[in-house]
């Protein structure tokens, strides 16, 4: 059975994933 949030569960992570990366690269140009 998969999780009754799945594929959106999935997806925000993939998008906190990118957002935390992107903010990691921002912070090294500061």
């Amino acid at each position: 059975l998969s999780h009754p949030l799945g594929p959106d569960v999935e997806d925000a992570k993939d998008l906190l994933e990118e957002i935390l990366e992107a903010n990691r690269e921002y912070v090294k140009l500061e």
